[in-house]
């Protein structure tokens, strides 16, 4: 009988370099759920575990990370790591189960609203007069960031004061992968949201943006603590909105200003830090939907 390690070798024989990273990760979380220190300690726990035991060990995770507010592709890919890892598992004769577990069903989006410029005028104006609070002040902050630099929640949290020069409108960003720190210029709008959180925060080094939580009161902000921030300030305004889909609105307004200014799309790449175009294809495809709409309306019109 092959030992974990083997399984966990036959299971990502074969594949690119890409596909084993991103594996690899679904698997840390899932060791980091069961308290292991490795992914083959936790996979060797959930393979000593009985038919029954095993799939409500994984049902449990599943539930864990779906109240972390993680998107539901994320999730299922997730389930899905360990679903493939499990069929492995069984081929070699390791157990005599599978995990049964279905990826959980998008919901229709149909009836929500898009989240366009007028969408994201609602959200801002909704802390218009109200910016009386220190939460207040710091999730506005924290929101301008999301949209104005199209940064992704993960390299929010992880901002420190020293990563600002506001004195030369620049912050410091770092990728999601710990990569070199990349410089961006702060919008007025936005450099006075962070100016008017750091009064009331402080000027002393350490996370720029801290929780309020009294048990981790003065600590860094978490990932999941902006998702959650987000979908307050959303429902503020109407709006069911995460993160991610906050960027993604930030990209698409981007690319349209991008087409009017003359911008090159390349050159939107500066502000969204994709590796190449073709990671933009999918909001260009917007913009040809776009003007298909705005050409039918003309040509209806004579």
């Amino acid at each position: 009988m092959k030992t974990t390690q083997e399984i966990l070798n036959e299971f990502y024989s074969g594949k690119s370099i890409d596909t084993i990273r991103a594996y690899q990760k679904d698997l840390e979380s899932f060791s980091q759920y069961m308290g292991t220190t490795s992914i083959v300690d936790a996979i060797d726990q959930l393979l000593s575990l009985p038919d029954s035991q095993a799939n409500l060990t994984v049902l449990y995770y599943r539930t864990q990370i779906q109240e972390s507010g993680l998107s539901i592709s994320s999730i299922n890919r997730r389930i899905s790591s360990l679903r493939s890892l499990a069929k492995k598992a069984y081929k070699y004769k390791a157990i005599n189960w599978l995990l049964d577990l279905k990826n959980i069903k998008t919901p229709p989006q149909s009836s929500k609203r898009e989240m366009d410029a007028h969408a994201v005028k609602s959200l801002f104006s909704s802390f218009s007069g109200r910016q009386n609070s220190k939460k207040e002040k710091r999730d506005l902050a924290i929101l301008r960031l999301l949209y104005d630099l199209a940064l992704k929640r993960g390299s929010v949290v992880q901002l420190d004061m020293e990563d600002l020069k506001l004195r030369s409108n620049m912050i410091f960003v770092t990728g999601l992968n710990g990569d070199q720190r990349r410089a961006k210029r702060l919008p007025p709008v936005t450099k006075k949201a962070i100016q008017e959180w750091i009064t009331v925060r402080g000027e002393e080094p350490g996370p720029l943006f801290v929780n309020f939580d009294h048990a981790k009161k003065g600590k860094r902000l978490s990932s999941t603590s902006v998702y959650r921030i987000v979908k307050e300030a959303g429902k503020q305004s109407g709006l069911s909105i995460t993160p991610d889909e906050l960027r993604q609105a930030a990209i698409k307004e981007a690319l349209k200003n991008a087409s009017r200014l003359g911008i090159e799309d390349k050159d939107v790449l500066t502000l969204t830090d994709h590796k190449s175009v073709t990671s933009l294809k999918r909001y260009l495809k917007n913009r040809e939907e776009i003007q298909e709409t705005l050409s039918i309306s003309l040509s209806e019109q004579n």
